[in-house]
């Protein structure tokens, strides 16, 4: 599948110059022998510019196919280098994970204020969706989740997707790295990707087996450390090739 590579063009701001001073003014007046000269100091006018910014929600992204991803911080951009492109650009779909940092199936995004499902109906409703590939479910765990409250989630995304006639494809939570904050919950991930699989059957990917080591933890090569759950670009690549391999 193609690879979408991103380009950013930073705009700076040109200020305005101040007017031009108003060039001095000579007046003489005469009289019978006597010459007076009264001369004028030049007005000087400064502008000043004044810059506001107002902050506002991630917006939502626009077409660029008919395929979208959703997901949390694991798919959307980063000004990591070291993590280079997300899986949903190295598949070349729309990313609807883009702004979903902190996002999960049942906890809004603090950028997004948006759920899994949430997202997926303001992409429907802006573009034409006839397929979502999602990877979500570590913010929820982080946050305390149960895995029954989790697939609530799912069958919200589930029933927004139907509305539109869009098919879903399930990725499962990737393994944690072993230091991790989350790693405790390790049971219940297995555990959710298990109940996914269960419920989707074809519709559904692990992509656990070929990034975990022997022990079940993510393999150090595709994290930015042993506790950040973040991927880096090898992970962000080994993530996209075993999705695009599996359909």
């Amino acid at each position: 599948m193609p690879i979408l590579v991103a380009s950013f063009v930073s705009v700076g701001c040109v200020a305005l110059p101040g007017t031009a001073p108003r060039a001095a003014t000579t007046t003489t007046t005469a009289k019978p022998h006597v010459t007076t000269t009264t001369t004028r100091a030049p007005a000087t006018t400064t502008t000043t510019t004044t810059t506001t910014t107002t902050a506002t929600t991630a917006p939502i992204p626009h077409a660029v196919g008919a395929t979208w991803a959703l997901g949390d911080s694991q798919g959307a951009y980063s000004n990591d280098p070291a993590r280079g492109l997300p899986w949903p650009s190295r598949l070349g779909i729309g990313n609807g994970a883009d702004g979903m940092q902190g996002a999960g199936w049942t906890v809004p995004g603090p950028h997004s204020s948006q759920t899994i499902a949430q997202r997926a109906q303001a992409l429907a409703a802006a573009n034409t969706v006839k397929r979502f590939i999602v990877m979500a479910g570590v913010n929820d765990l982080g946050a305390g989740r149960t895995v029954t409250e989790m697939l609530a989630g799912v069958t919200a995304l589930q029933t927004a997707a139907a509305r539109v006639g869009a098919v879903v494809t399930y990725v499962g939570v990737v393994p944690f790295p072993a230091q991790s904050y989350v790693a405790y919950r390790n049971a219940d991930r297995l555990a959710f990707n298990r109940a996914l699989a269960a419920r989707y059957g074809a519709n559904f990917v692990d992509c656990s087996a070929s990034m975990a080591d022997a022990a079940g933890w993510m393999l150090s090569k595709y994290s930015l450390s042993p506790s950040d759950l973040h991927l880096n670009s090898a992970g962000e690549q080994a993530l996209a090739s075993c999705i695009a391999a599996a359909h």
